[in-house]
Parts: structure tokens; sequence; C-alpha cells
């Protein structure tokens, strides 16, 4: 959707802004001693019936016509079971550790320490037009 509403390279700006604010508040966290639980570990899409495969198909194109397809796997549904134990599974899209967001806690944690990582994202979306 922001690819098509705003163009190609202001999708792919906005996700390696988004994509960069976590390393900036891996750091603030480092440097902050700030206890945030924070931990990379990628983002798990689950398809909980076969009409949600479409959508993640779509996702993962999207992210390839980006450029950023090597990030992302489509995962069968015996690949999403062995990462998490849920029922009706039919399949997965992965986001590698690098495309992970900042939970809340960690966002709130590191922004009242004076992280950049959030103005960073203004940036990217003021510059665009968001």
């Amino acid at each position: 959707m922001l690819e098509r509403r705003y163009g190609r390279d202001a999708a792919r700006a906005l996700m390696l802004a988004m994509n960069g604010s976590v390393e900036e508040v891996a750091r603030v966290c480092q440097e902050e001693s700030v206890d945030a639980h924070f931990h990379k570990g990628g983002i798990l899409t689950l398809a909980r019936g076969e009409h949600h495969l479409p959508m993640l198909r779509s996702a993962f194109d999207a992210y390839s016509r980006l450029g950023l397809g090597q990030q992302y796997r489509l995962c069968s549904a015996s690949e999403a079971q062995e990462r998490v134990r849920v029922t009706k599974v039919c399949g997965a899209l992965y986001a590698s550790e690098k495309c992970q967001r900042p939970s809340w806690t960690a966002r709130s944690r590191v922004g009242s320490r004076g992280g950049k990582a959030w103005r960073r994202h203004l940036r990217a979306y003021r510059g665009h037009g968001f």
C-alpha cells in the first residue's frame, strides 16, 4: 500500500528507517543500561486459514519489489510449527531480525532517555508526505 500511494523510493526509505530504529533502540538500551527486555528475534506472521495465505504472499511480493525480499521468508505450516505451537496454521511469513520493530515498552523507555529512533521515523514520514 505504501508503494502504491507514495512510490517505491519513499516506501523503501520508510521500511529501512523503521528497521534502523531497532538498532537505535538496541544502542540506547546498551549505552544507558535500560532494562527494556530487548530481544531481536524477528517477526512471524501466521496464516491461520487458507484464506490468509494470499495476504502473506502479497506482503512477501511487496517486500521483494522494494528490494527487501532477502530479509523475509515464506514458511510452510510445518516450518511455522517449529517456531511456535498454535492450532490451524497453514503457513507463515518470517521477517528476519533486521526487520523487527521495537516493543512499546522499549520505545517508551528509550524515548524517555532521549533516543533518536522515533525522531528518525517522523523525518521519514514527513519527508515523503506521510
